[in-house]
């Protein structure tokens, strides 16, 4: 059971349990911490909810063509960030092998959540991950 989110883990390998020990280290600190209410956001992120095999985060509405709705409502969401630099380096979190992972060890398997999102660890524009100076 994952301690800080309640969650049955799904490792299957020490490789696995390795990065996961890893990123928890640097729980302190996740992407929730530099969301922005809507109305003060700088910056706004979109990812793709049900992911197969690549999840997709955005800093554009991806195309959706329907005669009723201007976008689809069931499978984009938005993430208002307090600035560009953390909604960029966000988005590349979001489109890492690592955040893929993270979501394979701690996700349902079938839909990308709000709170597999926000609370991925150990990143973060301050952190030594952001330098380059630590790695899994």
């Amino acid at each position: 059971m994952h301690p800080r989110l309640n969650r049955i883990v799904q490792v299957g390998c020490s490789e696995s349990a390795r990065i996961l020990q890893k990123l928890e280290q640097k729980a302190a600190r996740t992407i929730a911490h530099y969301y922005a209410t809507p109305s003060t956001a700088r910056y706004l992120l979109h990812y793709h909810r049900s992911p197969r095999y690549w999840i997709r985060g955005m800093d554009f509405e991806q195309y959706f063509k329907s005669p009723t709705r201007r976008r689809s409502v069931h499978h984009f969401r938005d993430l208002h960030f307090v600035g560009e630099y953390e909604a960029k380096f966000a988005g590349d979190v979001l489109n890492s092998t690592m955040f893929f992972h993270w979501f394979l060890l701690l996700g349902n398997g079938r839909n990308l959540t709000g709170v597999d999102v926000q609370q991925i660890s150990g990143w973060g524009p301050s952190t030594a991950f952001a330098s380059g100076e630590e790695t899994l």
